[in-house]
Order: C-alpha cells, then sequence, then structure tokens
C-alpha cells in the first residue's frame, strides 16, 4: 500500500479538524439550548445571537480585514 502525499494528508488532516469542530460545535448548542442559553454564530457577515425557540438577533456587523 503507498502512503499518502504530503498534500493527500494535509487534505485528510483538514477534513479530521473539520468533523471534530462540526461535532464540537453541534454538541456545544445542544448543551447551551438545553440550559435556555443562547449560541453566537457569524453568519453573512454578521454576529447573530439564536435562543433556543429559534428568534435570532442581529448583534452587529462583522468587520472586514
Amino acid at each position: 500500500m503507498r502512503q499518502a502525499t504530503p498534500a493527500e494528508q494535509e487534505s485528510t488532516e483538514t477534513c479530521s479538524l473539520r468533523h471534530a469542530a462540526k461535532v464540537a460545535g453541534e454538541i456545544a448548542e445542544a448543551k447551551a439550548f438545553s440550559k435556555g442559553l443562547p449560541i453566537t454564530i457569524g453568519r453573512e457577515g454578521k454576529l447573530i445571537q439564536i435562543y433556543p425557540d429559534g428568534h435570532e438577533v442581529v448583534l452587529s456587523e462583522l468587520r472586514k480585514l
């Protein structure tokens, strides 16, 4: 069996990190919502709080770097 090239290895590592971040985010969201707390996300250039009942509050516009 051949070894992965450095580019393929980076791709595999990146995929693993993305998956880990997704799972961690889902767990954090579930824990916050179970305690009645909102989560804060960045979406479409805005900082938004999402509450367990689904309503959203735009906190601010995100600055472009």
